[in-house]
């Protein structure tokens, strides 16, 4: 398991490798557990998480003291823009700003998971370029890998400013 992590105050946000599922996912969810993090957010297709062994693991995650969350995303794409990917995003920032350590997973770690950490570190604060060079130094690697990612993250940079702003 590997762990790339932006601290923000008491609370943290990372993008970790996808848990080994099957007979290994609940050590493996253990794993990040005892790891610190609090919620971790899977972004995986549904018809990916056969192959992955993951079919389980919105069950298991609770099972070793994790919140979950689930938002299927297709790869190499960002998470849609629907309200209730915002207000996920934004749910997640209120934890994190409360000392919670939040952790997404995609299938390889290259676009979905960072697009998601970004956006959640946008909701704290960050600026979307901010957010986005953290991560990349956390990780070592320039991420979000897609440039329809980063644009997502921009965008909802722009979201949380205009539901920030006094009407």
């Amino acid at each position: 398991m590997r762990l790339w992590t932006v601290r923000v105050g008491a609370g943290a946000v990372s993008v970790v490798s996808r848990p080994l599922g099957d007979e290994l996912l609940v050590s493996e969810l253990t794993e990040i557990r005892e790891a610190g993090v609090d919620v971790l957010v899977s972004l995986l297709e549904r018809t990916e998480l056969p192959l992955a062994g993951l079919v389980d693991e919105e069950l298991a995650a609770p099972f070793v003291g994790l919140a979950f969350h689930h938002l299927p995303t297709a790869d190499q794409t960002p998470p849609d823009c629907a309200e209730p990917t915002l207000t996920l995003v934004s749910e997640l920032a209120g934890r994190v700003l409360a000392g919670a350590h939040v952790a997404a997973h995609c299938h390889a770690g290259h676009g979905r998971s960072p697009a998601l950490a970004a956006a959640v570190l946008v909701m704290t604060g960050l600026s979307a370029q901010e957010a986005m060079e953290a991560l990349s130094h956390a990780r070592g690697r320039t991420g979000p890998h897609r440039r329809a990612q980063r644009e997502w993250v921009r965008w909802i940079a722009e979201a949380h400013q205009q539901r920030s702003s006094p009407s």
